[in-house]
């Protein structure tokens, strides 16, 4: 069978239609259905400690996708320079759920406005409680690497 310029256009088209009604899966394979996917839209930028975080993370992570991914991204950076006193509240959950750890840290990126990428790499800079050194360590990194690619 020869595959033409216009058949192969024509795939795309029609899978880049399929894919915008179709229920998509996280990295672990877990369906985030079209009705999850609507709540999570709604919550996922509410969020005003970590302990919400990690709940809405332990529901919704696997609808972590398009402007899902943007309110994650939202209340993370809200967090991390809002709330940067409850950085010890974010360690201890991370240290008992890295999954969640790896996500906070995914979601410092360049969707965050650049003052608040700033900010968050001051407060890691600055702000560290000395046994966390690790962690802000990682997260002023991020917050480095991200406000690059926003330029």
């Amino acid at each position: 069978m020869e595959i033409t310029l216009q058949n192969a256009f024509r795939t795309l088209i029609v899978g880049i239609f399929t894919i915008g009604w179709m229920p998509y899966t996280s990295a672990n394979n877990q369906l985030c259905t079209k009705e999850e996917a609507q709540v999570a839209e709604s919550v996922a930028a509410t969020a005003k400690t970590w302990k919400k975080l990690h709940q809405q993370f332990e529901r919704y992570g696997h609808c972590d996708d398009g402007a899902i991914g943007e309110g994650f991204s939202e209340v993370v950076s809200l967090l991390l320079t809002e709330r940067w006193s409850s950085i010890r509240s974010l360690e201890a959950i991370g240290a008992s759920d890295p999954a969640f750890r790896k996500f906070v840290i995914r979601h410092i990126n360049g969707t965050v406005p650049t003052e608040r990428l700033a900010r968050i790499t001051k407060n890691a800079a600055t702000r560290c409680p000395s046994r966390l050194k690790i962690l802000c360590s990682d997260i002023k990194a991020e917050a480095m690497a991200a406000n690059v690619q926003s330029q």
